[in-house]
């Protein structure tokens, strides 16, 4: 497990990690986001940029001056991690620095629903532990199917596909004043490869299909009682 750890968390070792084109829309409030205790939950759809934002708060949290061994980051949907609980993972990590009870961590989980008992276990840390957690998840049945457990407990932000202005600055296309006649193609063009990040930086119809079929296959038919998933896919 421990290699896997440091894989995912190079900051451990003072390793620089690639957090893609700043989404400065959401970083703007990062200092109010740690000062308060409730749990931060982000959904929106799968390659929607949720771990790619989750890069930039760690790195905003290290220039705050954050020990780069109090921020541990899991991908849960991670086979080698999906099986092992939060509370034992969280145990690992102050295994492997010593951290004492009254150390306060920064946890990031994304696609927490993955983890087994993941709303129990968030709801005993949130209560008993000393910490600061960042979650993801694909689907709004993330909040239902946790029957209540973390009311009160959490803040939810759904994360939306780039709008227009974002949509610009990745693909670094902003006309200046002079130039506003080029706002009708680029519109088309937004219309047209839509806002996903990876998508708009390197548009595949392809990219996009498999999307769908992504969606489908391990979100909502797996969550839902969809018989003709096929019809679903024809809709889209």
């Amino acid at each position: 497990m421990e290699p896997i750890y440091y894989t995912l968390n190079p900051w451990w070792e003072g390793r620089d990690f690639d957090s893609g084109i700043e989404r400065s829309e959401f970083l703007v409030d990062v200092r109010q986001r740690l000062t308060r205790k409730q749990i931060e939950v982000f959904i929106g759809s799968r390659r929607i940029g949720k771990t790619t934002l989750f890069k930039q708060f760690i790195k905003q949290l290290l220039k705050e001056g954050v020990h780069p061994q109090e921020i541990l980051y899991l991908a849960l949907d991670h086979p080698a991690l999906s099986s092992v609980t939060i509370s034992d993972h969280l145990r690992g990590m102050r295994k492997l620095f010593m951290h004492g009870r009254e150390k306060r961590l920064f946890l990031f989980l994304d696609e927490v629903q993955e983890s087994p008992g993941w709303e129990i276990e968030l709801k005993s840390l949130y209560d008993l532990e000393d910490l600061k957690v960042f979650c993801t998840g694909s689907t709004s049945s993330l909040i239902k199917r946790q029957g209540g457990r973390l009311t009160g407990r959490q803040i939810t932000m759904t994360l939306a596909p780039l709008s227009f202005k974002e949509f610009l600055l990745f693909q670094g296309a902003e006309p200046s004043l002079s130039e506003d006649y080029k706002y009708e193609k680029l519109v088309e063009d937004y219309l047209s490869i839509g806002g996903y990040p990876e998508n708009v930086l390197n548009p595949s119809a392809e990219y996009l299909s498999n999307l769908l079929e992504d969606i489908l296959a391990r979100d909502l038919v797996r969550l839902y009682p969809i018989k003709k998933a096929f019809v679903l896919k024809r809709i889209g």
